[in-house]
């Protein structure tokens, strides 16, 4: 689960292969769940311009995603090892790091 970086919405992912975007006010779902055959969600991060949400699945893939347009945008086949990083308010970029310590930079 994570918050917007304006704390009005939340993002939650879990067993059912799905995120699940909520108004972080009153609960509520926003729209359809975002899903995609890529496993269990165990980690998510979103973008700090809210655009963007970035998950660590069960086989340890990330998949990035358009909150606008509900969709995947694309999946690394990589094994990762931690948590996703959208804190960059400038270049909005996600980072991840391998086993073998190196590092993944997207770009929009």
């Amino acid at each position: 689960m994570a918050y917007s970086s304006d704390g009005q919405r939340i993002i939650s992912g879990g067993d059912d292969w799905r995120i699940r975007i909520w108004d972080a006010e009153t609960g509520t779902a926003i729209g359809q769940p975002l899903s995609a055959p890529i496993g269990q969600i165990k980690s998510i991060a979103y973008s700090q311009d809210g655009q963007h949400i970035v998950s660590v699945n069960a086989d340890k893939t990330v998949s990035s995603w358009d909150v606008s347009g509900t969709s995947l945008l694309k999946t690394a086949c990589d094994r990762l090892r931690y948590h996703p990083s959208l804190d960059d308010p400038k270049t909005d970029v996600a980072r991840e790091a391998k086993q073998t310590c190196e590092q993944y930079v997207w770009e929009k």
